[in-house]
């Protein structure tokens, strides 16, 4: 998982941070502790991405990120995750951005820069297989037919048929009894 150019000449190696200057680090701290886990992850797939994986979120010198990174940190996102999942990991990185600001690690204007990437819009489908109306509707009546009384199919399937309508399966279950009730003699 590495962004599409090979190297950045300007993420060199420098002398570790101490951990109240680390922007990463203090960024962490400063979520619930419910957070941080997640956050955490979503910032070492950042840092992977950014140095093909030599580096994590304790290595990698946040406050030399710039415009062109975060960009690209964007692009390569949207193309491997869901909205949902690059949002998060971008929220990290922009958390961290400031985090660095806030430690006097960048100036306000490479700040803004940096940070000056929006939010990736997109929707997910939901999961399963959509079904046509006329897939569910004529099994319920043929349902109500073989179970019930052949006359009954007809009087009894308009409600299963406004149940296929508003949600189907469950809601058909309460509608069709589980035996064949017996005919009066």
């Amino acid at each position: 998982m590495a962004l599409p150019y090979k190297h950045l000449p300007d993420l060199d190696d420098q002398e570790a941070l101490p951990a109240d200057r680390h922007p990463a680090k203090v960024y962490l701290a400063s979520l619930a502790p419910g957070s941080r886990r997640t956050m955490r992850g979503a910032l070492d797939v950042v840092a992977g991405l950014l140095t093909s994986g030599r580096r994590t979120a304790e290595t990698l010198p946040w406050h030399q990120l710039r415009y062109q990174h975060t960009t690209a940190i964007r692009t390569v996102l949207m193309e491997r995750y869901a909205p949902g999942t690059a949002n998060k990991m971008l929220a990290a990185l922009r958390g961290v951005l400031k985090a660095a600001w806030r430690l006097g690690l960048m100036t306000a204007e490479d700040h803004h820069r940096t940070r000056d990437i929006p939010s990736i819009q997109g929707m997910v489908l939901p999961r399963g297989r959509a079904l046509s109306r006329g897939s569910c509707v004529p099994s319920s009546g043929h349902a109500l037919r073989t179970r019930l009384r052949p006359d009954a199919g007809t009087r009894l399937s308009s409600p299963c048929y406004m149940a296929a309508g508003c949600g189907g399966a469950k809601r058909q279950r309460w509608l069709l009894p589980t035996t064949t009730p017996r005919r009066a003699q």
